[in-house]
């Protein structure tokens, strides 16, 4: 775990998100219980998915072409944040 903190501080800012998505056994990992299982993860997760949302508003704002909002999307940040919204338990993400 030392070793993804220090990319982590080295400006590899998704690979917190990259472990959760290539996880080995992800297929056997219960992601809603892992995201919202406790009060403090579904606090974790509820404050990703608003700031991801936040930024992505900002991308919007700025970016006419769309090219700063198709990054962010595909990012592995991303494709978090569609994962745990999918799986969200009180709001329908579309």
């Amino acid at each position: 775990m030392g070793d993804v903190w220090k990319q982590f501080a080295g400006g590899n800012t998704e690979i917190f998100s990259r472990l959760f998505l290539t996880m080995p056994g992800a297929g056997e990992v219960d992601f809603f219980d892992l995201f919202y299982g406790t009060e403090m993860c579904r606090r974790h997760t509820d404050n990703f998915l608003a700031g991801f949302d936040r930024l992505a508003e900002l991308a919007k704002g700025y970016d006419t072409d769309n090219i700063i909002l198709d990054t962010l999307i595909t990012s592995d940040n991303g494709y978090l944040n569609v994962r745990m919204g999918e799986l969200h338990p009180d709001i329908n993400f579309e």
